[in-house]
């Protein structure tokens, strides 16, 4: 991982083999919790091969071919459910 600096804003860069090594971690952490299903809407989710590899990427471009952290908890019922009903609760005062 790399951080690439232009003169707006600096963009970490990563590659591709760097993003599936955090996501399977991440695929590791949730599919024992919430069921192994999950590793197959993930892998649908997925579209490394469009990525090259050993190149690295923004992570803009990394995030739209390789789901991780927020993306794959959007892929579970339960975490969305549990966020909605804690932005409801915010809600009510």
């Amino acid at each position: 991982m790399s951080k690439k600096t232009t003169s707006f804003r600096t963009s970490v860069m990563i590659t591709k083999e760097e993003a599936l090594a955090v996501q399977a971690r991440q695929i590791e952490h949730y599919a024992p919790i919430y069921g192994e299903w999950l590793r197959e809407a993930v892998a649908k989710a997925t579209t490394a091969e469009a990525l090259e590899s050993g190149v690295e990427y923004d992570m803009v471009t990394i995030n739209r071919h390789i789901p991780r952290g927020g993306q794959i908890e959007a892929l579970i019922p339960e975490k969305v459910e549990a966020e909605r009903r804690i932005k409801e609760g915010m809600n009510e005062d």
